[in-house]
């Protein structure tokens, strides 16, 4: 709402969190539900990247697509990672009308 106030006519978007590798932590999870309660309340168009399984798999493992995007660590994406990432939100936001096709 202060933002709507702040900047009338500005476009919103309200993104929840990443998970680098493996389930994610319920701790996350809550956050996310969180989050998409508020756009909901807000009219805020929400993208899910836990719920559209952008990173899947456990890169200790090697399984899913985290082996090849998320870094050693467990959080952090590769180059190759980021990049994968970004086609994610471009598609999503195409998908709700935020970007042209």
């Amino acid at each position: 709402a202060k933002i709507r106030r702040r900047w009338p006519g500005i476009r919103l978007l309200l993104i929840g969190p990443m998970w680098g590798s493996g389930s994610p932590d319920p701790a996350a999870l809550e956050i996310r539900d969180a989050l998409a309660v508020t756009a909901r309340a807000q009219r805020v168009p929400f993208i899910d990247p836990l719920a559209g399984h952008w990173i899947t798999g456990d890169r200790r493992s090697k399984t899913g697509n985290a082996a090849d995007y998320i870094e050693r660590d467990g959080v952090h994406p590769t180059d190759a990672g980021h990049r994968y990432l970004a086609g994610r939100l471009v598609a999503d936001l195409r998908r709700i009308g935020l970007a042209k096709p």
